[in-house]
């Protein structure tokens, strides 16, 4: 076989080498690499001598490592809109929809949060198309909801801005308030726009893990039902 074909690629090696040559016998690791910077000489100007603080990019070896996080969030600080209720764990959409059955706003929040943390935000969210000219308002003239939002505070929110709330009062309520029975007949327009947006499979059963990705789905459900 031609010699050229026999050279090394690299270089073996200082340490071996020497130990090839009789030159030097092999040092033990502690000797040779220090483990810790308390077992090796310290001059003053070397860098492993100066204090180093935790979370610098030069600390290459921890004691507990771990993947980064990668943008992630601790645990406990976002839900993602998923959380367990009666029904089972799941996302609860808040929906708002006009007299048409045309969703208008919604928002999402874990099956475990209560309707009330998200009424306000939704009572001020979407707008609706005037009768005759001018721009479209965003205060209805009444509002019909369930049971859930029978409370003081809901009457109190509809009441600042001037709008009707029409819902029936709990039955455990010591002082329950008067509604209009034949107006709230019309509340299964959104209980049939809640069973059209059903049909959709991805709106029904979850599959996204991120609460924006879920959100996207909605809206294109919605913008389906405006068509």
């Amino acid at each position: 076989m031609d010699q050229t074909f026999r050279k090394c690629v690299a270089r073996p090696p200082r340490t071996l080498w020497q130990l090839e040559n009789g030159e030097l016998s092999v040092l033990s690791l502690a000797a040779a690499r220090p483990l810790d910077t308390a077992s090796r000489p310290c001059t003053g100007t070397s860098r492993s001598c100066q204090p180093r603080q935790l979370g610098r990019p030069h600390d290459r070896q921890h004691h507990r490592a771990r993947p980064p996080k990668c943008g992630r969030r601790k645990k406990g600080d976002g839900d993602e809109a998923l959380g367990r209720s009666q029904g089972g764990f799941g996302t609860k959409i808040h929906l708002k929809c006009d007299g048409h059955g045309r969703p208008l706003a919604f928002l999402l929040t874990a099956g475990h949060r209560n309707e009330m943390l998200m009424f306000e935000a939704l009572l001020d969210a979407g707008q609706i198309k005037r009768r005759s000219r001018g721009r479209p308002r965003l205060r209805p003239t009444y509002v019909l909801a369930d049971r859930a939002y029978s409370g003081d505070k809901a009457h109190r929110l509809c009441r600042k801005r001037g709008i009707r709330l029409v819902v029936p009062p709990k039955r455990d309520h010591r002082r329950p308030r008067s509604y209009d029975r034949g107006l709230y007949r019309r509340r299964n327009v959104i209980e049939r726009l809640v069973g059209r947006l059903k049909r959709s499979r991805r709106i029904a059963t979850r599959f996204e893990k991120r609460a924006c990705h879920y959100a996207a789905m909605v809206t294109i459900a919605c913008i389906m039902e405006w068509l």
